[in-house]
Formats: C-alpha cells, structure tokens, sequence
C-alpha cells in the first residue's frame, strides 16, 4: 500500500509539469538524376518530429529530430534540444557552432533542405577541424545565442575531453531586411583522440547574404 500511494503521489505532481506540443513534417522528393553518363531513379522521403512548449514560469522549451537519426537521437548525437528566456537560448546536440554566421540554401534537386556549407573548422569542417562524430567530440554540442533587435550574438563549445582535441566558437549575425551580415571566430584546440593527433587551428570568416523576394504578377485579361 505505501508503494501505491507513493507512485500516485509521483503522478499527481508529475502533472503540474509543462507538457510540449508534438507536431510531425516531412518532405519528400522524386526524380532521374544523371551524374558521369550514369542515369538513376532518385527518391527520398524524411519525417521530422517537432516539440515545443512553455513553462508556468514562462521558459520556453523544445526539441526536434528526423525519423531516419530516431537511434543517434536517442543517444545525443543527431536532433536537438533547447531551453531559451530572456536570457538567450542555449541549444545542445546537433547544433551549429557560433563562428557559423551564414549559409546559403541549397540549389539543386539532390541538395534540397540541405545548406552549401561553408566548412568551419569549430564545427569539424575542414582540413584541420576534428571529427564531426560524437564520440571522437567532433562538432559543436552546445550552442548559446542571444539576439537583440537586428543583432545576434552565438557561443558554442565541442563535446568536453580528457586531455583530447575539441573546439570552440563565437559570431555575431546583423540582419536587416534582406541583408545579412556575419563575422566569427573559431578556434580548434588541437589534441590526441584515439591514435590520431589533430592540430590546433584558428579561423575567422565573414560573410554577407542577400536574399531576392520575388513577387507574382497576376495576368489581367482585357476582355
């Protein structure tokens, strides 16, 4: 009997909680590609699971993943989760790092919902960048950013080590209209994973985006 009044006890309070609002999307595509004289049949299909919610204290929260990374979600190493108030937002998982002031949506059909990425090497892009994979803490984990009017400030860190290689970057972001304005810094502090050194590297970037709004003209007919 005290087992039961304490798993009711637990349900009781457990209620009081915020509960996040799950949505799903997807997106979906169909083709023929021809690459090096070679013509294939190309089709994907990709579901993303989306949550959010706030709390009573007005902290707003949320997470998403696709279907096809549920496994490496449920062990930290694909999708994301976040936490965000008055004082920013901090982001942990799969997130971009804070000297990534820019990307350019991808064109093309294979590269549809992807980006053109610039390699940064504080997100374990590039020669000298350490390996985008979770287990060797490649890649930014956490992500801080905090935005005010048409400015945005990013922090990230890689996945902590024990002696071993991780990285570290910082951005601002000026958007205005269709203009977008970044510049960063980041910063790999070299080290041994494994049997493999990484070297230390330092990069800065810049970058300057525009985006082109177009408009439909309807035709009027003259009758």
């Amino acid at each position: 009997m005290k087992k039961l009044l304490l798993a009711t006890t637990m349900l009781v309070t457990a209620g009081t909680y915020a509960a996040a609002d799950v949505s799903v999307s997807g997106s979906a595509r169909m083709g023929v590609v021809s690459s090096d004289s070679v013509t294939t049949f190309s089709n994907r299909v990709r579901i993303k699971f989306s949550g959010s919610g706030t709390t009573d204290g007005g902290l707003a929260f949320g997470g998403s993943f696709s279907a096809h990374d549920s496994a490496s979600a449920n062990t930290g190493t694909a999708g994301s989760t976040y936490i965000s108030g008055g004082f920013g937002k901090i982001s942990m998982g799969d997130v971009d790092s804070g000297d990534n002031v820019g990307q350019l949506d991808a064109v093309g059909y294979t590269g549809l919902g992807d980006g053109n990425s610039i390699s940064y090497s504080a997100d374990a892009g590039g020669d000298n960048g350490i390996p985008g994979d979770f287990k060797d803490a490649g890649g930014a984990r956490v992500l801080y950013t905090y935005s005010t009017g048409p400015v945005t400030l990013n922090a990230s860190s890689a996945q902590l080590t024990d002696g071993g290689a991780t990285s570290y970057g910082v951005g601002a972001i000026y958007a205005a209209g269709n203009l977008t304005v970044g510049a960063g810094y980041g910063m790999v502090d070299g080290g041994t994973l494994g049997v493999k050194f990484y070297d230390s590297s330092v990069q800065t970037s810049a970058t300057v985006l525009t985006k082109y709004v177009s408009k439909t003209i309807e035709d009027a007919s003259v009758t």
